[in-house]
């Protein structure tokens, strides 16, 4: 059967092929790059499932038209803007030839899993030697620890793992929304992930470490990050580029090149809790350089400086709030601020070796 598709305003970015069960059999998607209005193709042997990308969400988009030439039926395409099954990695017992992504034939590698384009991938513990692309859609990656017992000494974790090889463990652009649950990133020659331009980004429970540049870099996006860790990476645990906001709860940063976590340009956001301590410069280096960040029980210590924040000129510093932080004995100052003013309430700041805050610039530290 040959398909002709009527794209409205140029969104198709890719088309799929499916077998009944729900295997990929054949497609492409053009990361960025609309097929184009008109679409001519001819579906594969066995197709029972056909499945566009859009740069957009499928909602906003007006219709899909298929025409079976040979029979000169209109079939309309049921709209939908991600398929709802859940598909199944198993990097132990898995196939990416022979499996189907179901729980009892279930794929070898999260990269074809992902050819898949669906929202949910549960994925079985343990290492797998990838760098896997996240573009133009959304997706749940989350460890399956349905057997896990509540008493075990921690929670497993799919462990990326790239032992010097391989340069990012995720790299994502134009994500509507991605979910990273129970993810750890290691060992890799870049940053362990690097999200771009996501809508809505989640990470919980996850781990960064031993990666060259960043543990998690976050450009352009909004999210929410929870209960995760950045440590021994070679710059920042945490590096928050671009705009957009972020609110960080509960997260650690620490044994960094750098520092623990910063916000830098546009970015906007909160910290609140965590712990802080031996990185190279700033445990916590929010708000700098025009970013705007409000900070909430932290706990920063034996880094360079606990807090660090610095912006170019008066005209990118920002006002910000400190509140019922502990920042002690770090080796330059407990908080350092340049342009940038923050007001502190009920924050102990003692212990730390050249002063316990200090303004460079026109500003000052504002203690209430």
């Amino acid at each position: 059967i040959t398909y002709i598709a009527e794209c409205n305003h140029a969104n198709i970015c890719g088309i799929s092929f499916y077998d009944a069960n729900f295997a990929f059999i054949s497609g492409e998607v053009n990361q960025g790059s609309a097929l184009g209005d008109e679409l001519t193709c001819t579906s594969p042997n066995n197709t029972a499932y056909l499945r566009l990308s859009t740069q957009q969400s499928i909602k906003n988009i007006s219709f899909f038209r298929f025409n079976d030439i040979k029979n000169n039926v209109l079939v309309m395409l049921a709209q939908r803007s991600e398929n709802n099954r859940t598909v199944y990695v198993d990097g132990t017992n898995g196939n990416d030839t022979t499996g189907i992504g179901s729980i009892g034939r279930p794929y070898k590698t999260i990269t074809r899993a992902l050819k898949d384009r669906v929202y949910d991938i549960a994925i079985a513990a343990g290492t797998y030697k990838e760098a896997i692309n996240i573009n133009y859609q959304s997706a749940h990656l989350r460890v399956n620890d349905s057997a896990y017992s509540a008493t075990a000494n921690a929670r497993p974790k799919v462990v990326l793992g790239g032992e010097n090889e391989l340069l990012a463990g995720i790299t994502s652009y134009y994500a509507s929304e991605l979910v990273l649950d129970g993810i750890e990133l290691k060992n890799f020659t870049g940053n362990g992930a690097w999200i771009n331009y996501c809508k809505n980004l989640k990470i919980r429970n996850s781990d960064a470490n031993n990666n060259a540049l960043n543990g998690f870099r976050i450009d352009y996006t909004d999210g929410e990050i929870c209960d995760s860790e950045a440590h021994h990476n070679g710059y920042d645990g945490f590096n928050i580029n671009g705009y957009g906001y972020t609110k960080f709860v509960d997260c650690n940063g620490y044994s960094n090149g750098d520092d623990g976590i910063s916000h830098h340009q546009g970015t906007t956001g909160v910290i609140i809790g965590g712990e802080w301590y031996n990185n190279v410069k700033g445990g916590v280096a929010s708000p700098c350089y025009g970013s705007k960040v409000d900070l909430f029980d932290i706990y920063s210590h034996d880094n360079a400086y606990g807090i660090y924040s610095f912006s170019d000129s008066a005209d990118t510093a920002n006002d910000y709030r400190v509140w019922n932080c502990v920042v002690t004995n770090n080796s330059e100052y407990g908080l350092a601020t340049r342009y940038n003013t923050p007001t502190l309430y009920g924050c102990k700041i003692n212990n730390n070796k050249n002063g316990n805050t200090t303004a460079y610039g026109t500003t000052s530290v504002i203690t209430l």
